[in-house]
């Protein structure tokens, strides 16, 4: 009697766990709740005047550094560095959601194992 009781246990907690993992992954994608915080990444940008003055002449890339130095800032930004982390977080967020849906698989199927009957056939009689 025992074994089914905690059959019925393990089988609810990995069903709990199973759907704490996809209503927390659903979440997160769909009401913007904030996953897990491991990532603080810089922005990816690049230098534009490094790529263009290889293919200038020497006196045109030198007007080109001069009118940018006394300007504005040359990088370009490609991705701010608050995306690039939000994207990290969510996948490292969804990974580790995806270890916890395994989880919740395994021990369900561990409380099926003791929620079922054992049977021996007699194959040779």
């Amino acid at each position: 009697m025992s074994e089914k009781i905690v059959g019925y246990l393990l089988l609810l907690a990995g069903v709990g766990a199973i759907i704490f993992a996809g209503l927390s992954v659903y979440s997160s994608f769909t009401t913007g709740s904030v996953p897990i915080n491991i990532f603080h990444l810089k922005s990816i940008s690049i230098d534009p005047l490094q790529m263009v003055s290889s293919a200038l002449p020497q006196s045109l890339s030198a007007n080109l550094k001069t009118a940018t130095t006394s300007g504005s800032q040359s990088n370009l930004e490609i991705l701010p560095a608050d995306v690039f982390s939000q994207m990290a977080n969510l996948l490292a967020y969804v990974i580790l959601m995806t270890f916890v849906l395994n989880l919740g698989s395994k021990i369900a199927g561990l409380g099926i194992q003791l929620l079922r009957p054992g049977q021996i056939k007699n194959v040779g009689a």
